[in-house]
């Protein structure tokens, strides 16, 4: 893991990170941050967001919401009408 300096609004696997936020990201990502512009992992750059109180984040991919499942409603429940109305037995 890397600490990097985030230098601008910045999605991270689906997390959002915002200017002078001081990240914990895998290597990979910090690379690639570091290549975009979007961070910084020089010692200067974390050391100035330790002196200004941020706090350190751990990154943590953001689960990918499941998919909801429909349920077909029940047919002719007792105490609910049919399609004329009646009450179903």
């Amino acid at each position: 893991m890397t600490n990097v300096r985030i230098l601008r609004d910045v999605p991270v696997d689906g997390v959002s990170y915002a200017p002078n936020d001081l990240v914990d990201v895998p290597a990979d990502k910090a690379k690639q941050l570091v290549a975009d512009g979007a961070a910084d992992d020089s010692k200067d750059a974390v050391a100035y967001c330790k002196t200004a109180g941020a706090k350190l984040i751990k990154h943590k991919p953001k689960a990918e919401e499941q998919p909801k499942t429909e349920q077909p409603e029940p047919e002719n429940v007792v105490g609910d009408t049919d399609d004329t109305g009646e009450l179903a037995e």
